[in-house]
């Protein structure tokens, strides 16, 4: 996060653009200080998404397996699905599994961005409402656009839109067009502070509905509940010494 930030604030040098380039596919040499500011926060949203709610609600519903699951996925999208020369074929297999892999977790990630930015100070819950239902689904990724929306509405900026890439130029919608896209390296503080402030929500929400479940495991399928002794096999009265105890001294104990 802090490589974001320090990338919007030295956008001019090579270690500005060098820093973006990490974190985003597109061509770091065609971006000005609110290009490389607004994908840092672009990022920023759609890790929200990929990072953080999606290995979450994958360990909810299958626990450590469904993390890895989705790790693996999103991993490999990040490598290879990419619309280029090199891996157009190769990877499309990859970029369409991370789709239906993150088709919940997208969704849920742009609500909690909302609520966070209604109850917060300094940010827009109905702009990023708004934004969500008019712009989501007009994004070029079918998932990006839920968190990228609700990120613009509530920071009142223009996130998305035309994007130059290592071998083509994506012309995309804008996500709250009406925002502003002069965005900043404030901003992108401004956006990493709702990034844990929703992340912080999802977490209490979970603590909380774990607390209060009867059963753990129907929360996290790993969590056990480990107090107290391990209960003993059910026996029969007419069962031999030898399956009650272990013989005359099993009974004598």
């Amino acid at each position: 996060m802090s490589a974001m930030s320090h990338a919007g604030s030295t956008y001019r040098s090579p270690q500005g653009r060098a820093a973006v380039s990490h974190i985003v596919g597109r061509d770091p040499e065609t971006l000005d200080e609110h290009g490389v500011s607004r994908a840092a926060i672009e990022s920023a949203a759609e890790n929200f998404s990929d990072g953080v709610v999606g290995p979450i609600i994958w360990f909810a519903v299958l626990g450590l397996p469904g993390l890895f699951f989705c790790k693996a996925v999103n991993t490999l999208d990040s490598m290879i699905g990419h619309h280029d020369s090199t891996y157009e074929h190769f990877g499309k297999f990859a970029a369409r599994l991370d789709d239906a892999v993150m088709a919940v977790p997208a969704r849920i990630a742009g609500l909690l961005i909302v609520i966070t930015a209604a109850i917060g100070i300094g940010t827009r819950g109905g702009e990023a409402w708004s934004a969500v239902i008019d712009d989501a689904e007009k994004h070029r990724s079918v998932n990006a656009g839920w968190p990228e929306a609700a990120m613009a509405g509530a920071l009142g900026l223009a996130l998305a839109g035309p994007r130059h890439y290592r071998d083509f130029i994506v012309d995309d919608a804008w996500m709250n067009e009406n925002g502003r896209a002069d965005a900043t390296a404030e901003d992108i503080g401004r956006a990493l502070s709702l990034y844990r402030k929703a992340g912080a929500g999802l977490a209490a929400m979970l603590l909380n509905g774990s607390w209060r479940s009867p059963e753990p495991e129907l929360c996290f399928p790993l969590a056990r509940n480990r107090t107290g002794p391990l209960p003993l096999p059910a026996t029969r009265k007419d069962d031999p010494p030898e399956k009650l105890g272990g013989g005359r001294e099993g009974l004598r104990a």
